[in-house]
């Protein structure tokens, strides 16, 4: 919000031409160059990149070959990013449902993360990560769960190397996730206020010792963000300090004295990321 800038300006299916995807593009891939160099100067060194980086890239409609079109600018980005050792990550939308027991539901988001992991190898090869939710319940949790397991192998090897699974506000909690995460060998992450929305009967000490276990040699990630009102889980502008500190201080009690990262999942963005370093 600090650049007016954003890694995520589209358009419509209709309007998928290659002079619209040349021109948006471009625009985003140099915003995301803007965006490394800012966070960089105000000692930000986590960012989640816009899905729509490269708009439509994983619909059925899309013909471009936006690899060698942008090859010289994805390798600009990735010496940036290394440059000053940034970390990324990427979070597919509500669409891009794994365990859907609709078969054509399941193929777009195996194509959605596909392309996930594509811009990431690009980016950040060595440790970029895909962020996704475990998805509907459609009636029967424990089959959805068994569901995810079994289409998470259709995956490239690429793909499950950067998957990492969040627990959601509604249907899957922490422990769900673990369940799966422990499955499959992939990390888990808590957002602490989905958490809060959708609780598992445990100690959340116990949950993000075995979050914090399912990284291994990596580094984990944490998301939080302030509730807004008392209905659902929608975010705040800004993150209440007190909320960020008592996280803090539970991950920092926790026996694994390694570098961490938090995710700041709030409206106002960096500005609320800024806020917090204050």
């Amino acid at each position: 919000m600090s650049l007016e800038k954003t890694t995520n300006k589209t358009f419509r299916l209709s309007n998928l031409n290659e002079e619209k995807y040349l021109e948006t593009v471009s625009y985003n891939l140099k915003s995301l160059e803007d965006i490394i160099r800012w966070n960089a100067e105000h000692g930000i060194y986590f960012f989640r990149i816009g899905s729509e980086l490269i708009p439509f890239a994983s619909h059925a409609d899309f013909r471009f070959d936006w690899k060698k079109d942008f090859r010289k600018e994805f390798s600009e980005l990735r010496k940036l990013g290394k440059k000053h050792k940034m970390r990324f990550s990427m979070h597919p939308g509500q669409y891009s449902v794994l365990n859907s027991p609709d078969e054509k539901v399941v193929d777009n988001a195996l194509r959605d993360i596909e392309y996930h992991a594509d811009v990431l190898e690009l980016i950040a090869p060595d440790d970029g990560k895909i962020v996704l939710h475990v998805g509907g319940v459609y009636g029967d949790k424990k089959a959805a769960m068994e569901r995810f397991i079994e289409n998470f192998s259709k995956l490239s090897k690429k793909a499950q190397n950067m998957l990492i699974l969040e627990n959601d506000d509604r249907s899957f909690n922490i422990s769900d996730v673990l369940d799966i995460c422990e499955k499959v060998d992939i990390p888990a992450v808590l957002d602490i206020l989905h958490h809060d929305c959708n609780p598992a009967e445990g100690d959340l000490k116990g949950f993000l010792k075995r979050v914090v276990e399912s990284w291994r040699v990596q580094i984990p990630k944490f998301h939080i963000s302030s509730r807004k009102g008392e209905k659902g889980c929608p975010h705040t502008d800004y993150i209440e300090p007190d909320e960020f500190l008592k996280f803090r201080k539970i991950i920092d009690s926790l026996p694994f004295g390694k570098e961490y990262d938090i995710m700041i999942e709030a409206k106002k963005k960096d500005l609320a990321v800024l806020k917090i370093m204050e």
